[in-house]
């Protein structure tokens, strides 16, 4: 932050990684907002004015403020030079899935970034058809007549499938939102399929996946299969990611009629509250006393 100052004062020489340490250093600290007001304090010809507004909007977007990362994104992309801007079309597209009134705009700058990824990377026009259909997915629950949802419903697969293709089947995200779509459509075997394949990709390094695959095994009515999967992501993951796993077990226990089994699993999940509780309590008055000692 000092070397910024002193380039802004133009004591010294612009210098790229700079930047990108600062970004680094504020970003695991939870200092997005700080960054922001950073990244808008640089001279205009110390930074370009694509990559500002890209940094800006993931800051304010990182940050929960989706609205003005939103407005960044069309400001960006109004411009004549920056209309074509991919990234920036999809991370609009991105938000505005995320935000039910801006769904149909997100449809409109999803297309054109595929528009302008036509015989470019595959790879990234199989990720700008995975927002597509994210927006598509968003856009149907604005929808009031059954027929209509149902058609949107069955475009939005039809570019999960085509991302899937054009990624190889290796992105975890397109695999997870291929599942997803199909498990919303009651196409449950192969929702189970997708998410064996994701827990394939992921090594069963996420809670996400395994969490996927038990609620599809549970809307199969598969209850006991669906157990035996939560069993194994509690054996691979740590005690502080037990809550949602214990709560989902103890709710397949009850589906079973195991009442007296989802008693204990309960009892189990109570325990690591009351410990997350304790830390929690004990983090905040970390805070408070570091306060203090600052003034």
């Amino acid at each position: 932050m000092i070397l910024l100052k002193k380039i802004s004062l133009q004591w010294i020489e612009w210098d790229p990684s700079i930047l990108d340490h600062l970004s680094y250093a504020l970003s695991i600290s939870g200092g997005l907002k700080t960054l922001a007001c950073k990244v808008e304090e640089l001279l205009p010809r110390i930074i370009d004015r694509q990559e500002m507004y890209l940094i800006l909007t993931l800051c304010y977007y990182g940050g929960g403020d989706d609205f003005t990362a939103l407005n960044l994104l069309r400001k960006l992309l109004s411009s004549t030079e920056d209309h074509t801007c991919v990234s920036g079309l999809l991370f609009a597209s991105k938000v505005c899935a995320e935000i039910p009134d801006c769904s149909s705009e997100g449809i409109i700058y999803a297309q054109r970034a595929i528009e302008s990824l036509q015989e470019r990377c595959g790879e990234l026009l199989g990720v700008a058809n995975c927002v597509l259909g994210l927006s598509l997915t968003a856009h149907s629950r604005t929808i009031l007549t059954d027929s209509e949802r149902v058609k949107i419903h069955a475009d939005a697969l039809k570019f999960f499938e085509s991302a899937g293709k054009l990624t190889k089947m290796s992105d975890t995200n397109i695999m997870y939102h291929l599942c997803l779509e199909n498990a919303e459509q009651r196409k449950l075997d192969t929702a189970v399929h997708y998410a064996n394949w994701l827990l394939k990709l992921e090594v069963g390094s996420t809670l996400k996946g395994w969490m996927l695959l038990a609620r599809v095994l549970s809307a199969q009515k598969r209850f006991l299969d669906a157990e035996t999967v939560i069993n194994v992501a509690l054996e691979q993951s740590g005690k502080w990611d037990h809550g949602e796993l214990l709560r989902t077990k103890a709710k397949l226990q009850i589906a079973q009629g195991q009442v007296k089994n989802a008693i204990e699993t309960y009892t189990q999940l109570l325990a690591i509250l009351q410990v997350q509780r304790k830390s929690f309590i004990l983090g905040e008055n970390l805070k408070v006393v570091r306060g203090l000692l600052e003034k």
